[in-house]
């Protein structure tokens, strides 16, 4: 009976977190695979993308315990949504060294291109996580006539 009075919404910010754990992941896991590679701004991504990832789910869940919802639905997935691209933006600032020399000077460094290719992972995750949280921004969480 839950799942069927939920809108589009719901299910779009189901997946943006979903999504949103993918690319947290793959940023920890490209973070800890070289302790030469180490990002100084670790830390600081990484509790963006939690608070990114806690914010899809606020905005899942708080139109299902309040009815008069939209003002803070709103709040919380364009917050979500800046968060991310935020943590993309960043991610990219952190490795642009790494990725000029793969492709330039440093192409034979194996565990440089394998954290790059984490990082592409990351990033695309988190992109599409986007994509997912502005669609569903344009439909409603919950069916009004379910």
């Amino acid at each position: 009976m839950f799942l069927k009075k939920q809108g589009l919404a719901f299910y779009m910010n189901v997946a943006a977190a979903v999504t949103g754990i993918a690319g947290l992941v793959t940023l920890i896991i490209g973070n800890n695979l070289s302790e030469a590679n180490k990002m100084n701004e670790f830390g600081m991504m990484a509790a963006l993308g939690v608070i990114g990832i806690l914010l899809v789910c606020a905005a899942t869940v708080i139109p299902n315990v309040m009815k008069t919802n939209d003002i803070v639905r709103a709040v919380c997935t364009y917050g979500a949504i800046v968060l991310y691209t935020v943590v993309i933006a960043r991610h990219i600032n952190a490795r642009i060294l790494l990725i000029s020399g793969l492709f330039s000077w440093n192409s034979m460094n194996t565990v440089g291109w394998q954290i790059f290719y984490l990082m592409i992972a990351s990033c695309v995750c988190l992109l599409v996580g986007v994509i997912f949280m502005i669609v569903g921004a344009f439909s409603r969480v919950v069916k009004e006539n379910a």
